[in-house]
């Protein structure tokens, strides 16, 4: 008899509920040094955007224009820099996408910052066009670890030949220095 209770109960599941992240931790000074653009800026470009950015899903939500353009924006710094090296394909750098807590697996999604978030590896060409995004770890891993498990990453330790041949990447120091990857010293003398 006590089977046959459990047989007939019908599964019910909880209707999702998505919540707007509004406001960011970031003090008017720190706002420009973090994006290179005031708020009012980015609230331009993502007005003169939002058509071609905007991603219609029925499954999940999809990435915010605003959130896109601030991600873009944070790896075009490195652009800038990896016009002056030769040799250099690109720069690849990592950030936070900050969301509301998952219901599974919670502990980790909480970053280094004590937020959570899903970590985000984004590899720039020579003139700041994205050529690979991975957007598939949770914000407790580290950007190395997910370099060295994207595909660009397998690739390159597997069939790198050389910076003069295949060219190299720019990363910063939160990167392994190899042979197809260069990093800032942490401490240099001179």
């Amino acid at each position: 008899m006590a089977a046959r209770f459990f047989y007939d109960v019908q599964q019910t599941h909880k209707p999702r509920i998505y919540r707007e992240f509004h406001g960011e931790p970031y003090t008017e000074s720190e706002f420009p040094a973090r994006y290179r653009f005031s708020e009012e800026s980015i609230e331009v470009l993502t007005n003169l955007l939002y058509d071609e950015l905007k991603r219609p899903t029925h499954r999940i939500h999809a990435i915010p224009v605003t959130t896109q353009i601030k991600i873009a924006l944070r790896f075009m710094h490195l652009v800038v820099y990896a016009t002056r090296f030769p040799c250099v394909i690109g720069a690849v750098d990592g950030t936070h996408i900050r969301f509301q807590a998952p219901s599974h697996d919670e502990y980790a999604f909480v970053n280094r910052k004590n937020y959570h978030s899903i970590n985000v590896q984004g590899i720039c060409d020579h003139e700041g066009k994205f050529t690979n995004i991975v957007a598939k770890w949770p914000g407790s891993t580290h950007d190395s670890f997910i370099f060295r498990n994207s595909d660009v990453g397998i690739h390159m330790d597997q069939t790198h030949r050389g910076f003069n041949v295949d060219g190299l990447l720019l990363g910063d120091n939160g990167y392994a220095c190899t042979p197809y990857l260069m990093t800032p010293y942490l401490r240099p003398s001179t």
